[in-house]
């Protein structure tokens, strides 16, 4: 009976059921005995969401949307894709960190606006970071670790690797050279 009730479960959290008409219910119990308790074991519910139409509203523009398609070649669309889930962060009003960050990927070797534009539009978010706290130690760690034209190739691929924390960042790469791989095997790995 609990392994069914496992099976269902683990249905149910990879999204395995097909889109039905009704809405199926999970009956699960938080306890082995339910003789302590009046009420019927918890259940679980699965609410299908309607999907919303994305809008097609023109893109209002502010310092950070002129930033976006002077410095780093996007354009209106491509912004409104791209930010369909953090539109807030179109709302500010300052692109003091933005440049700054801009600096930082420059040093890395993202010179060209269309180097840029291809590591904003995989990560919508990394012109947001704070540059001080977060993207200066995270990329001079990873300039300890790996070779400074991986780093480049590195962020063009998977921009958001300067997302992860940096202790996560510094703990996977210490389970690598921990396991016997020296710089130049782990950048050939990252790049890879």
């Amino acid at each position: 009976m609990m392994s069914t009730q496992l099976k269902i479960w683990k249905r149910w959290i990879t999204n395995q059921f097909p889109l039905l008409g009704h809405c199926p219910s999970i009956a699960i119990p938080v306890l082995p005995s339910h003789s302590f308790y009046p009420k019927s074991p918890i259940k679980i519910a699965i609410y299908y969401n309607q999907i919303a139409v994305q809008s097609t509203a023109p893109l209002e523009r502010g310092a950070v949307s002129d930033f976006l398609i002077s410095k780093c070649g996007l354009t209106e669309e491509e912004i409104t894709i791209a930010f369909k889930h953090c539109n807030h962060l179109l709302r500010i009003t300052s692109t003091q960190n933005l440049e700054e960050i801009m600096e930082l990927l420059n040093g890395c070797g993202l010179t060209t606006p269309a180097q840029v534009r291809r590591a904003v539009l995989r990560n919508p978010t990394l012109l947001f970071l704070k540059s001080e706290r977060y993207v200066k130690p995270k990329l001079s760690f990873l300039r300890t670790v790996i070779k400074e034209e991986d780093i480049f190739k590195l962020v063009i691929r998977d921009a958001t690797i300067l997302n992860i924390g940096e202790d996560k960042l510094k703990s996977r790469a210490s389970l690598f050279l921990r396991s016997g791989f020296d710089g130049k095997t782990l950048s050939h790995l990252v790049v890879v």
